[in-house]
Protein backbone atom coordinates (compact mmCIF):
# COMPACT_ATOMS: atom_id res chain seq x y z
CA UNK A 1 0.00 0.00 0.00
CA UNK A 2 2.86 2.41 0.71
CA UNK A 3 4.61 1.76 -2.87
CA UNK A 4 1.16 2.75 -4.28
CA UNK A 5 0.60 5.86 -2.30
CA UNK A 6 4.37 6.84 -3.55
CA UNK A 7 3.77 6.13 -6.96
CA UNK A 8 0.43 8.25 -6.91
CA UNK A 9 2.34 11.28 -5.34
CA UNK A 10 4.86 10.91 -7.87
CA UNK A 11 2.55 10.75 -10.50
CA UNK A 12 0.72 13.96 -9.17
CA UNK A 13 3.50 16.06 -8.55
CA UNK A 14 4.65 14.94 -12.51
CA UNK A 15 1.95 15.84 -13.53
CA UNK A 16 1.63 19.59 -11.68
CA UNK A 17 5.07 20.95 -11.76
CA UNK A 18 4.10 23.24 -14.38
CA UNK A 19 1.25 24.63 -12.61
CA UNK A 20 3.22 24.15 -8.71
CA UNK A 21 6.23 24.67 -9.66
CA UNK A 22 9.46 24.28 -7.05
CA UNK A 23 6.95 23.55 -4.08
CA UNK A 24 5.83 19.67 -6.51
CA UNK A 25 9.72 20.01 -7.35
CA UNK A 26 10.41 19.52 -3.99
CA UNK A 27 7.89 17.26 -3.29
CA UNK A 28 8.90 15.21 -6.62
CA UNK A 29 12.23 14.65 -5.59
CA UNK A 30 12.00 13.73 -1.80
CA UNK A 31 9.42 11.03 -3.30
CA UNK A 32 12.17 9.88 -5.86
CA UNK A 33 14.01 9.30 -3.13
CA UNK A 34 12.06 7.41 -1.10
CA UNK A 35 11.21 5.38 -4.20
CA UNK A 36 15.10 4.73 -4.82
CA UNK A 37 14.55 6.78 -8.60
CA UNK A 38 17.84 8.56 -7.56
CA UNK A 39 18.73 9.70 -11.17
CA UNK A 40 15.37 11.48 -11.87
CA UNK A 41 15.74 12.71 -8.00
CA UNK A 42 19.14 14.10 -8.85
CA UNK A 43 17.81 15.59 -11.92
CA UNK A 44 15.22 17.54 -10.08
CA UNK A 45 16.97 18.23 -7.07
CA UNK A 46 20.05 19.03 -8.31
CA UNK A 47 18.56 21.50 -10.54
CA UNK A 48 16.85 23.40 -7.12
CA UNK A 49 20.12 23.32 -5.03
CA UNK A 50 21.70 25.41 -7.02
CA UNK A 51 19.52 28.30 -6.55
CA UNK A 52 18.34 27.20 -3.06
CA UNK A 53 21.36 24.80 -1.59
CA UNK A 54 20.33 26.90 1.93
CA UNK A 55 17.48 25.42 1.94
CA UNK A 56 16.80 22.17 4.43
CA UNK A 57 13.90 20.42 2.24
CA UNK A 58 16.06 20.59 -1.07
CA UNK A 59 19.66 19.78 0.85
CA UNK A 60 18.35 17.33 3.31
CA UNK A 61 16.98 14.99 0.36
CA UNK A 62 20.01 15.72 -1.46
CA UNK A 63 21.98 14.29 1.17
CA UNK A 64 19.74 11.17 1.63
CA UNK A 65 19.95 10.81 -2.25
CA UNK A 66 23.82 11.03 -1.99
CA UNK A 67 24.47 8.29 1.24
CA UNK A 68 22.07 5.82 -0.74
CA UNK A 69 23.90 6.75 -4.19
CA UNK A 70 27.21 5.98 -2.09
CA UNK A 71 28.77 9.06 -2.49
CA UNK A 72 29.74 9.47 1.34
CA UNK A 73 31.85 12.44 1.03
CA UNK A 74 29.21 14.70 -0.22
CA UNK A 75 26.91 12.94 2.37
CA UNK A 76 29.05 14.18 4.66
CA UNK A 77 29.96 17.25 3.20
CA UNK A 78 26.06 17.88 3.29
CA UNK A 79 25.84 17.20 6.96
CA UNK A 80 28.49 19.75 7.88
CA UNK A 81 27.01 22.49 4.97
CA UNK A 82 23.13 22.10 7.07
CA UNK A 83 24.79 22.68 10.45
CA UNK A 84 26.34 25.86 9.38
CA UNK A 85 22.80 27.58 7.97
CA UNK A 86 21.65 30.29 10.35
CA UNK A 87 18.40 29.38 11.44
CA UNK A 88 15.64 32.00 10.55
CA UNK A 89 13.11 30.81 12.54
CA UNK A 90 13.74 28.02 15.87
CA UNK A 91 11.96 25.52 13.84
CA UNK A 92 15.01 25.14 11.54
CA UNK A 93 17.27 23.63 14.19
CA UNK A 94 14.77 20.97 14.60
CA UNK A 95 14.43 20.64 10.95
CA UNK A 96 17.99 20.61 10.30
CA UNK A 97 18.49 18.16 12.99
CA UNK A 98 16.13 15.87 11.61
CA UNK A 99 18.01 16.16 7.70
CA UNK A 100 21.46 15.05 9.54
CA UNK A 101 19.74 12.23 11.31
CA UNK A 102 18.28 10.72 8.18
CA UNK A 103 21.85 11.82 6.45
CA UNK A 104 23.20 9.87 9.03
CA UNK A 105 20.89 6.90 8.65
CA UNK A 106 21.51 6.12 5.29
CA UNK A 107 25.51 6.50 5.76
CA UNK A 108 24.76 3.78 8.06
CA UNK A 109 25.82 5.78 11.25
CA UNK A 110 22.72 5.07 13.22
CA UNK A 111 24.10 6.10 17.01
CA UNK A 112 24.89 9.61 14.78
CA UNK A 113 21.75 9.89 13.67
CA UNK A 114 20.00 9.02 17.37
CA UNK A 115 22.13 11.56 18.72
CA UNK A 116 20.86 14.28 15.98
CA UNK A 117 17.36 13.00 17.05
CA UNK A 118 18.09 13.68 20.88
CA UNK A 119 19.89 17.63 19.37
CA UNK A 120 16.40 17.09 17.68
CA UNK A 121 14.21 16.96 20.87
CA UNK A 122 16.47 19.41 22.91
CA UNK A 123 15.68 21.98 20.16
CA UNK A 124 11.98 21.46 21.36
CA UNK A 125 11.17 19.14 18.53
CA UNK A 126 8.09 16.28 19.37
CA UNK A 127 7.83 12.76 18.66
CA UNK A 128 8.93 11.05 15.20
CA UNK A 129 6.49 9.01 13.06
CA UNK A 130 7.92 5.65 13.60
CA UNK A 131 7.38 4.69 10.35
CA UNK A 132 9.02 7.94 8.42
CA UNK A 133 10.89 6.69 5.24
CA UNK A 134 13.49 9.10 5.34
CA UNK A 135 14.46 7.32 8.83
CA UNK A 136 14.01 3.82 7.86
CA UNK A 137 17.63 2.54 8.72
CA UNK A 138 16.48 3.47 12.39
CA UNK A 139 13.23 2.04 12.66
CA UNK A 140 14.67 -1.20 14.68
CA UNK A 141 17.07 0.43 16.77
CA UNK A 142 15.63 0.60 20.09
CA UNK A 143 16.31 4.39 21.03
CA UNK A 144 14.79 5.07 18.08
CA UNK A 145 11.35 3.79 19.41
CA UNK A 146 11.50 5.68 22.49
CA UNK A 147 12.17 8.92 20.74
CA UNK A 148 9.16 8.45 18.90
CA UNK A 149 6.99 7.88 21.98
CA UNK A 150 8.18 11.39 22.67
CA UNK A 151 5.33 14.20 23.27
CA UNK A 152 5.52 17.62 23.79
Amino acid sequence: AGDALLDRCIQWDREHLKISGDAARIRLGQSLVLAGQLAEARTHLGRLAETMANNLHIMGPMGVLEALDGNVEEAERIIAHLEELNPPVPTWKQKRSYWQAAVASHLGQLERAIDFLGQRLEEGGLGLDPRDLFLKPLWDHPLFGQLCEVKG
